[in-house]
């Protein structure tokens, strides 16, 4: 008996001390992300693109971290590559969603572009006679 307990405790300390570990990495990741400041990114949707009414559940892969709504989603953000870019509306090229520049998609109700920067986001925009776009409610 008094060895489960022990072991508990144990498993208990390991589990406490790599969560802190996580949130550690988590914060710092999420100080060199960029987003549009009417976006609270831990409201998007990294899989869905799109901004929700919960704040979503991190996936941390390599240190970056990524959004699930749901197990599912965060299970597909983290095993499946493909899920973790997106393309910059403005370049063409390739991006990282835990490192873009996440703003409002004005084609959609609540979703997301991703840019490589704020300057993309703004040529973007200004691009299409938009200037800056909506602030989200």
């Amino acid at each position: 008996m008094k060895t489960r307990i022990l072991i508990t405790i144990i498993a208990l300390s390991l589990f406490t001390t790599t969560f802190a570990i996580a949130q550690k990495t988590a914060g710092k990741a999420n100080t060199e992300a960029k987003q549009d400041s009417s976006i609270k990114r831990e409201y998007v949707s990294m899989y869905y693109n799109e901004i929700i009414d919960t704040p979503c559940e991190p996936v941390i892969v390599d240190g970056k971290i990524y959004n699930g709504c749901c197990k599912f989603t965060s299970g597909q953000l983290r095993t499946n590559k493909k899920t973790r870019y997106s393309t910059d509306p403005f370049s063409g090229e390739k991006v990282d969603k835990a490192t873009a520049y996440i703003a409002p998609d004005p084609n959609k109700e609540k979703g997301v572009l991703y840019f490589e920067s704020k300057e993309n986001y703004n040529r973007y925009f200004k691009q299409l006679n938009y200037g800056q776009y909506r602030k989200i409610k």
